[in-house]
């Protein structure tokens, strides 16, 4: 079972009400899941996003994503934990998806190039792994090549491949224009 995670809804799932649709949508759903994992027909698939409601600004406070995360996310991420599955894997998309679960997992508030290392993470019975969100990918294909790299990780563990201790996988390329 995987539980893939984004942001927020963009204007084209705001309109139809469906998660990860338009071009980032398509880009998940026919790059991410089926080309590199094909997982169609050997996972069940749920997909979600941190905050439920859609801001043409994209100027919702930090602490609304909280509640939403706290009255939303949390609450299906139990639900889903009482379906029978062999393996959890939660793929975070972005920054702001991975920053709560890994907030729940004991983590301090991490920036995503800090994060992305941080591969397979135990949350249980659940496991954390993050990757760029399609979004960014669709700006930024350079990209591309550590997405495939999450994503072979996520194939490793649940096809129990994976490693038991996960060492850092990657350190994303230094970003002259972000400072820390």
């Amino acid at each position: 079972m995987i539980l893939v995670v984004g942001h927020r809804l963009g204007v084209r799932e705001n309109q139809t009400g469906i998660s990860f649709t338009g071009e980032s949508g398509d880009l998940l759903t026919t790059g991410y899941l089926r080309d590199e994992l094909n997982l169609e027909s050997r996972a069940a698939i749920y997909l979600a996003n941190v905050t439920r409601c859609f801001n043409p600004a994209d100027t919702i406070p930090i602490g609304q994503y909280r509640t939403c995360f706290t009255n939303y996310m949390i609450p299906d991420v139990q639900y889903l934990t009482s379906l029978p599955a062999r393996h959890r894997a939660i793929l975070c998309l972005g920054a702001v998806a991975a920053r709560y679960f890994f907030e729940l997992a004991g983590f301090p508030r991490l920036r995503l190039r800090d994060v992305l290392g941080f591969q397979a993470t135990p949350l249980p019975p659940w496991t954390l792994f993050v990757t760029y969100h399609p979004a960014n990918l669709l700006v930024a294909p350079e990209y591309a090549r550590i997405t495939e790299v999450h994503l072979y990780l996520l194939d490793l563990f649940l096809h129990d491949r994976l490693p038991s201790r996960s060492q850092p996988t990657i350190v994303p390329p230094h970003n002259p224009w972000r400072f820390p």
